[in-house]
Parts: C-alpha cells; sequence; structure tokens
C-alpha cells in the first residue's frame, strides 16, 4: 500500500490530502479515500481543530498553577474552541533548540477544556523525565497541543499495516 501526497491542488485535492493505493493479490490496483489511524483529512466542510489559543490556554493555566493563582473556567481563551471530546497531548519545549521538556497525554476521550487544563499541568510537574518546570523557564517555553483523530478497533495486538508516507515537501 502507498499513499502518495499531490504537490498541487488537483480536482480540488489540496497538498495535506491523501490517496491510498492499494493492490489486490491480483496485482490491480484501487485507489480508496480511506484514511489511515492518524492522518485527519480536512474536507471543504471541516475546520482546523486545533487552533494556537488551545497553547495559549495552556500556558494560562501553566502560569496560574506555578504561581499559586486561581484559574478561571472563564478563561477568554475558551470561547475560541469547541468543548469536544478527543483524546489529547500537551507537550512542553524550551529554548531555542526546541528541547522537550515535558509531555504527557490519554488516548482516552477528554472534553478538550478540562482535558486541556489537567494535562498541561501533568506534562508540565510529572513527566519523570524531567524535573518540574519553573516560572523562570516560563519565557523560554513553548506549547504544543496534539489531538488524536481517526482511531480504529483492532482486533489483536498485531492487527495493524506499515504505511509507507510518500511526502515531497521533505
Amino acid at each position: 500500500m502507498t499513499e502518495k501526497i499531490p504537490r498541487e491542488k488537483q480536482n480540488g485535492a489540496y497538498p495535506h490530502d491523501l490517496s491510498v493505493e492499494r493492490k489486490s493479490s491480483a496485482g490491480d490496483a484501487s485507489t480508496s479515500t480511506a484514511v489511515p489511524n492518524g492522518i485527519a483529512r480536512p474536507t471543504a466542510a471541516s475546520v482546523l481543530v486545533v487552533c494556537p489559543e488551545m497553547c495559549c490556554y495552556c500556558f494560562e493555566v501553566l502560569i496560574a498553577h506555578l504561581t499559586n493563582s486561581h484559574h478561571s473556567s472563564r478563561s477568554l481563551f475558551l470561547k475560541c474552541f469547541k468543548n469536544d471530546e478527543y483524546p489529547l497531548f500537551v507537550t512542553w519545549k524550551i529554548g531555542r533548540e526546541h528541547r522537550l521538556r515535558g509531555c504527557m497525554g490519554t488516548f482516552s476521550a477528554k472534553r478538550l477544556h478540562k482535558g486541556l487544563a489537567e494535562y498541561s499541568i501533568t506534562s508540565s510537574t510529572k513527566d519523570s523525565r524531567f524535573p518540574p518546570i519553573s516560572t523562570e523557564e516560563i519565557s523560554r517555553l513553548e506549547c504544543g497541543v496534539s489531538l488524536l483523530t481517526n482511531f480504529e478497533r483492532a482486533a489483536h495486538y498485531q492487527d495493524w499495516e506499515v504505511y509507507t508516507l510518500y511526502c515531497p515537501y521533505y
């Protein structure tokens, strides 16, 4: 199976769209619009799920935690994105080298408002690979939010395929 990412818009497909070519045992190829786990394919009707305000909210929560101030559940950032349920991860990196400073999340779907708040603190204070993030580090931090989509149920632990991703941009 080969996935191809087109270089230009063709027939309504943008560079981030994927086409999956499957070859049967008889050798004939068929194209499917099925998207494998972990790859979301935006359509004209879809809206981007992750937004910068999610990272701003994570910073707001972290700063409130580190300064022992009360974090408001009425944050203005919360109005910028829906409180839908997603498995999520919050990643903290530091410095010009963007070194990992903390990353934790869950494969269980959580409401975004509560989940981002919870994992902002958890990933910054409880990642066993690193000491807890301090207030002195805040100005050098960057935050990343990952929302996981397109999961499929597996029949058993070996129920997966290795995909070859062709991406001309790298």
